[in-house]
């Protein structure tokens, strides 16, 4: 390769560096990181929760159906799940914000305003205006626009 080559290639390397922080600097100044969450549909959020429970599930049917079971959160925190109903869906021993974050992991706490347990259900009030109830007896998951 001649020199005129190798400093064409170094130029060339250095517009396209330069392209790609221009792009990434305008993408950071157009979206703020605070409204990343409310960008996520509800609808996802739903998928998301039902995905972890039906993976607790399939690990619980894997293992035996033992009454408590360890697993990982998608952050990678490893927990262990206590109390598993008859049909093998989580329970909210400890409440619903702790089965919150063994599901969908701490991170993901961003997406909820709050989250309420009732006598049957737990309740999370999603950033995007949407409502999940979850039902453990049954392992439903409903969405409430």
């Amino acid at each position: 390769m001649s020199r005129q080559q190798r400093a064409d290639t170094r130029q060339q390397r250095l517009f396209m560096l330069l392209l790609s922080l221009l792009i990434m600097l305008v993408l950071w100044w157009r979206l703020p990181i605070g409204e990343i969450e409310k960008t996520i549909p509800a609808t996802v959020v739903q998928q998301r929760f039902i995905d972890s429970l039906l993976i607790v599930r399939g690990n619980w049917l894997v293992k035996n159906k033992p009454v408590s079971l360890s697993s990982s959160s998608p952050d990678g925190n490893v927990y262990t799940l206590t109390v598993m109903s008859a049909q093998g869906w989580p329970q909210p021993q400890h409440g619903c914000q702790l089965l919150w974050q063994q599901l969908m992991g701490k991170p993901a706490e961003a997406l909820l305003v709050r989250q309420q347990q009732r006598a049957d259900y737990c309740s999370y009030l999603l950033t995007t205006g949407g409502e999940l109830h979850y039902y453990p007896s049954t392992g439903s998951v409903l969405l409430y626009n």
